[in-house]
């Protein structure tokens, strides 16, 4: 047997987690903010991973779905009014810290990563409008030690 197919077999016992975990998901292919505002709530948590701001790539027609800076700029006003935890994906950049680093957003940078396509170093960010927990641990660090979870600041599971 191929080690493809081994890798393959090895992992279908893990489709009854993934099938178990999405039973309370809810998917919805609709406006983000029209999404937000009808969920919302201080007990929701809303993870944001937009197309990123045109300022910190050289495509601007990447996504098939492009946000224009005036789009990201709504979705951090809709963000920014929650009661519940937000977090939001992306690049260091003006508009990221006009809208959210401005208004007292916490960003935790990830470890730099050279991009495939550009060999260029990249910085990968998550700006939270909470504190997030184990602030003073490095980030790609495995705080299981800290506080008895299996998960970093940069690669923390979904429990």
């Amino acid at each position: 047997m191929s080690g493809a197919v081994s890798r393959y077999h090895g992992r279908l016992e893990q489709l009854y987690d993934v099938a178990d975990r999405l039973r309370r998901v809810q998917i919805e292919n609709k406006d983000a903010v029209e999404v937000i505002e009808r969920h919302e709530d201080e007990d929701a948590l809303f993870y944001c991973d937009p197309p990123y701001p045109h300022e910190v790539r050289g495509d601007t027609n990447s996504y098939g779905h492009e946000m224009t800076d005036e789009d990201h700029r709504e979705l951090a006003e809709t963000l920014r009014n929650c009661e519940g935890k937000v977090a939001v994906s992306g690049y260091c950049c003006d508009l990221y810290e006009e809208i959210f680093e401005d208004y007292g957003w916490n960003r935790v940078d990830a470890e730099s990563k050279t991009m495939h396509t550009t060999k260029d170093e990249r910085q990968e960010s998550l700006w939270l409008n909470y504190e997030p927990p184990n602030r003073n641990v490095e980030p790609g660090v495995d705080v299981d030690e800290i506080d008895n979870q299996q998960q970093t600041l940069v690669d923390a599971t979904d429990e």
